[in-house]
């Protein structure tokens, strides 16, 4: 009797234990999950980041939150080439190769030429945040100047000071 109570005892424990455990999540995962609507907040440098080059870094604030940052902040990612791994094996040049790789990716996937096309239609910004092992980049997808001649990234977000983007794996 003893043994079967302490038996059934384990097993809730067990079950209990198990079903809060997850299993998926990584160190390197950001808090949110693939294809979810994330806030980009904007600053001064993160305008002419997104302006000039097209794309900002930025750092998680919170759950669904980012805010861009000074480009040669590279947030949590240590920059330091003598350091040649930064994390799952890869060095700053690779993350960053990665990164470009998947926006690139993205861009011409079916998903991307439908954001492009939202831009156009809505003549609004796309966002795109795409994390990798703590480096993460937000993209912008402008509408197209034949479809929206009158459209000023800089001006927009100037006025609104964010965006919101889907983040991608």
């Amino acid at each position: 009797m003893k043994q079967s109570l302490y038996l059934s005892l384990i097993a809730v424990i067990c079950i209990g234990i198990f079903s809060f455990a997850n299993p998926t999540k990584s160190k390197h995962a950001p808090l949110q999950k693939e294809g979810n609507t994330v806030r980009v907040d904007v600053t001064q440098d993160g305008i002419q980041q997104l302006v000039q080059n097209g794309y900002a870094l930025i750092k998680e604030t919170g759950p669904a939150m980012y805010m861009t940052i000074p480009i040669g902040d590279t947030g949590p990612v240590d920059p330091d080439p003598g350091e040649p791994i930064i994390c799952d094996g890869m060095t700053l040049s690779q993350l960053w190769a990665d990164i470009d790789a998947q926006w690139n990716a993205w861009r011409t996937s079916p998903a991307g030429i439908a954001a492009q096309q939202h831009a156009n239609k809505t003549c609004q910004p796309v966002g795109i945040c795409i994390s990798n092992c703590g480096l993460a980049v937000a993209f912008v997808l402008e509408p197209s100047p034949r479809w929206c001649a009158t459209f000023e990234l800089a001006e927009y977000l100037e006025r609104n000071r964010f965006f919101e983007g889907t983040l991608l794996p």
